[in-house]
């Protein structure tokens, strides 16, 4: 059964505990807005942030990766899109910049675009080639044709959530403000996000 109940929302500060902030779900500008005010780092993917965060609340303590960086005292030089090519190496700090939007445009055609899936496969294949990268992008697109599913990261809740809402028989026929309305329902109580059909909640 599921263990949600309509416990009102704690105000997300330094005297939240560790089990109320881990029973709620949160937005990822009001992790981004805690670290802020705490001069933590700001940046990275949700779950990186709330670690963080679970961090500080545990000991009271900033961790030495958790401290925010002074920007350098003069921006990083983007590399072109003209100086890219096939052979260029994937770095392990890869940003999908305008300049690379240019590049793989000018390589795959005016459709290409940074997926969810492209951009977690850009992070985790660091020292392959662009070509790895264009490879890749073709397959994801031969997968959709057929009609494979994609896996959706553990951090986009929402996404999974609206997904399996519409995967239920019993919402046939909803629209997305339907789903969109339980979502906002179940992210308000304690416990997890995730979508159960009314059977599975009795």
């Amino acid at each position: 059964m599921n263990r949600q109940n309509k416990e009102t929302r704690p105000y997300l500060d330094e005297n939240i505990s560790v089990e109320d902030f881990l029973d709620f779900y949160w937005l990822k500008v009001e992790l981004q807005d805690f670290c802020r005010k705490k001069g933590m780092q700001t940046s990275g993917a949700k779950t990186e942030i709330a670690e963080r965060i679970i961090h500080y609340l545990k000991t009271g303590e900033l961790s030495q990766a958790a401290k925010s960086k002074k920007a350098p005292a003069y921006p990083e030089k983007r590399k072109k899109a003209a100086s890219m090519s096939l052979e260029t190496v994937i770095e392990s700090n890869f940003k999908c910049t305008q300049e690379h939007r240019e590049f793989f445009k000018r390589v795959i055609g005016p459709k290409f675009h940074f997926s969810v899936a492209l951009q977690n496969y850009l992070k985790a294949n660091a020292g392959k080639t662009y070509q790895d990268v264009v490879d890749h992008y073709y397959q994801l697109e031969e997968d959709k044709k057929k009609g494979k599913r994609t896996t959706i990261s553990g951090q986009f809740e929402y996404n999974t959530f609206i997904r399996a809402y519409f995967d239920d028989s019993a919402n046939k026929g909803k629209s997305l403000q339907d789903a969109i309305s339980a979502w906002k329902e179940v992210r308000s109580r304690r416990g997890d996000n995730v979508y159960r059909s009314a059977s599975e909640a009795e």
